[in-house]
């Protein structure tokens, strides 16, 4: 891969693909579906990757950005000020405890769900640290409809009335480590909390392999104690989501947390 420069042979290839198919299509030349969808698929990757670049060049501000194919759309932003639409359900849903190996990962709960690229990126990624010696994943967390995480959000508030907080203050200091129901990156499937059976996870040597590691797959550390300011979350060490490629890549080379990556692309 090359910094800061578009593929531009794989660009024509593109183009000359579209052009083909296309010419084809008004012959009225019967083109297999495949061959479409396949064309379809390069073309849109190759927009993010346009989008990317553009944005990096209009802010002028001298970023090393990837770009290249097999890119994932522009990540969804979820958070206080970007809810997820009312009645959102994410596609692609799989039952982790049925789909997952049991030998790469414990899954706690048989309920957990997660989006199956994200899974399937995950699974990938826990394999690779188990052969490089760090083992013993767990997830504790996936997907989260509204209604489950206003039970979250509900019990942690009284958690803190019981310790003499009055309703707002409970809401305020609740808000620290619970995303208000609606605003929580859960809600997409493409967020996990991994874990550590029995340990704090912060501190384990499979915390440490995540943090420098998990970019390589696709995933991002969302909440970090650096950027809490930002995103308003306290530090989460656990908390992984997954926006594909080139995002984790540019966003782990700029140093940026996801609302900063959002901002840079205009969005």
């Amino acid at each position: 891969m090359r910094r800061g420069h578009f593929p531009l042979v794989s660009t024509i290839i593109v183009l000359v693909l579209a052009a083909a198919v296309g010419y084809l299509t008004f012959v009225d030349v019967d083109v297999p579906r495949i061959a479409m969808q396949g064309v379809g698929a390069a073309m849109s990757r190759l927009g993010v990757s346009l989008q990317i670049l553009s944005h990096s060049i209009a802010e002028g501000n001298g970023a090393s950005v990837e770009t290249y194919f097999g890119a994932a759309p522009v990540p969804m932003l979820v958070n206080i000020e970007n809810p997820v639409p009312e009645g959102y359900t994410p596609e692609n849903l799989v039952r982790m405890r049925e789909y997952c190996d049991g030998s790469v990962v414990i899954i706690k709960g048989s309920e957990i769900e997660g989006n199956r690229q994200a899974v399937d990126a995950l699974m990938t990624m826990l394999q690779v640290a188990i052969e490089e010696g760090v083992d013993n994943w767990q997830i504790s967390a996936g997907y989260r409809s509204v209604k489950y995480q206003q039970q979250l959000w509900d019990d942690k508030v009284y958690e803190y009335r019981q310790q003499g907080l009055n309703g707002s203050q409970a809401q305020t200091a609740t808000a620290k480590y619970v995303a208000r129901p609606g605003c929580s990156e859960h809600h997409t499937g493409l967020a996990f909390d991994v874990t550590v059976p029995g340990e704090s996870f912060p501190l384990t040597k499979q915390s440490k392999w995540l943090a420098e590691n998990c970019w390589k797959y696709g995933f991002i550390i969302r909440y970090t104690e650096e950027k809490q300011e930002i995103t308003g979350i306290n530090a989460e060490p656990w908390h992984i989501r997954y926006v594909g490629q080139p995002h984790a890549q540019v966003m782990q080379e700029n140093n940026w947390c996801l609302e900063e990556y959002i901002q840079s692309l205009g969005n």
